[in-house]
């Protein structure tokens, strides 16, 4: 049976629910928006999760961002890259890493692909949060891991038929399932309060005009 686009929009408002976001990421989400919290306050928190501190910094010590030392803490990281990059780190890793398959490995690469160019245009241009626009780039396709773990059939339909006919996957996405891995990142992003320089590549990167 087909899944509706409602059963699919269930599934999505419902992920905070899910592993994808356990209690020490939604703490994080909200600790990078109160005005009180402190770089100690939210490392304090993410070390609290093994796991997850040990992602971080593997991300921050990888040569992406190619610092001269080695970082060793979360609140060092914090102090270099900031609360919203860090934020948004900590949510794209949880939830590539619950919903991890062979096709969403691929596009992790793609991802880190987009994050290392992202960085370095902002360099380029001169624009001042290098390491938030890095980020916008690794988490601009996050629809599209969502959608493939809510909607699995089906989404591989959609991507098989974009592959056959040659158009773009947003096209597809419409087609079958009725909503495009986009608006998939937008809900997402504003559900998870990101700053609107993180929301909006994730649900405008196919049309930035309408950003």
């Amino acid at each position: 049976m087909t899944t509706t686009v409602s059963e699919i929009e269930g599934r999505i408002t419902a992920l905070s629910s899910l592993p994808t976001l356990p209690e020490v990421v939604q703490k994080v989400s909200k600790m990078a928006t109160d005005k009180n919290s402190t770089a100690n306050d939210v490392a304090q928190v993410i070390s609290t999760d093994q796991v997850l501190c040990s992602k971080i910094l593997r991300m921050v010590n990888s040569p992406i961002y190619g610092f001269p030392g080695r970082i060793s803490t979360v609140k060092h990281a914090l102090v270099l890259l900031g609360f919203n990059v860090v934020k948004g780190l900590v949510l794209g890793s949880a939830v590539f890493s619950q919903m991890m398959n062979e096709r969403s490995k691929a596009l992790w690469e793609h991802s880190l692909g987009c994050a290392v160019l992202s960085r370095r245009i902002a360099r380029e241009v001169k624009i001042p949060d290098v390491e938030e626009v890095m980020v916008a780039g690794l988490l601009h396709d996050l629809g599209k891991v969502v959608l493939a773990h809510v909607a699995p059939a089906e989404y591989d339909t959609a991507l098989q038929t974009a592959e056959a006919q040659g158009i773009y996957i947003g096209k597809a996405e419409q087609d079958i399932l009725g909503i495009d891995h986009a608006t998939i990142g937008g809900r997402l992003s504003h559900h998870w309060c990101f700053p609107p320089r993180l929301a909006e590549p994730l649900e405008f990167h196919h049309s930035p005009c309408a950003a």
